[in-house]
């Protein structure tokens, strides 16, 4: 059955998914959501569910921050509209920091932003360069989830929260894979001498491929997830009796 299947699909830890549920009303959508809670596994833990303006139906979604599941209501214009939803404001924090730590890495190897213009103060930076910087920003939860962590609101200790070297690697590979892919949906391909103007990069090759001053480029961010997170208040935890591993990664 499908039900059958699905419980198969969200237990399997090489799959990282997340469930949308859209019915004709709202009542009906939260119905089938409560019937897929069973479904969930720690790693694959999250259920959209479209609720629309139905704000009763929305605050029955609310569960304790201790349960390993997310079930997230979407559909109503107000929220949808709002500031926080149009400007992203936490999203845009975190892709700063992740530019800040770029230019100063940059920064202590030499570099200049007359010859890498990612270094330009976020204010000088194209859309382009600050879309990177909020893609990858957007990621880290879809990172975390791949080694059964979530992300919680809190003020925990950031150097509470380890990755193992074998965690930083297997993420920074995840990373520099996620950075090939934007920058070819962009229009880059690769070549042995950086273009600009002709999006040709030489970075943009398997990450076997890449020189260890290159690769440190994916690794530092990693190892900052924590601290990175906390500026805005959110902490890293790890799901109980996870059963992933970096391998699927």
């Amino acid at each position: 059955s499908v039900r059958k299947h699905l419980r198969e699909f969200l237990n399997d830890p090489q799959q990282i998914a997340s469930v949308a549920v859209c019915r004709e009303d709202a009542q009906s959508a939260l119905t089938g959501c409560m019937d897929l809670v069973p479904l969930l596994s720690d790693f694959n833990n999250t259920v959209f569910v479209n609720l629309a303006e139905d704000e009763r139906a929305a605050t029955s979604l609310n569960i304790s921050q201790d349960e390993p599941m997310r079930l997230i209501p979407f559909g109503n214009s107000e929220v949808a509209c709002s500031a926080q939803a149009v400007v992203r404001r936490e999203l845009d924090i975190l892709a700063r920091k992740i530019h800040n730590e770029y230019c100063a890495k940059r920064a202590r190897d030499g570099d200049s932003e007359q010859d890498y213009p990612a270094m330009r103060a976020w204010e000088r930076l194209d859309g382009e360069l600050r879309d990177m910087n909020r893609q990858q920003a957007d990621h880290i939860p879809v990172k975390l989830r791949a080694l059964g962590c979530w992300m919680l609101a809190g003020s925990g200790e950031a150097g509470a929260f380890r990755l193992s070297d074998d965690e930083i690697e297997a993420l920074a590979k995840t990373e520099h894979r996620r950075w090939c892919a934007s920058r070819r949906l962009a229009g880059w391909r690769f070549a042995s001498t950086r273009n600009n103007v002709a999006k040709h990069h030489p970075d943009l090759v398997p990450w076997e491929e890449l020189d260890e001053s290159t690769r440190d480029y994916d690794r530092e961010p990693v190892r900052n997830l924590a601290t990175l997170l906390a500026t805005i208040g959110f902490q890293i935890e790890r799901l109980p009796d996870d059963p992933n591993s970096v391998g699927s990664l």
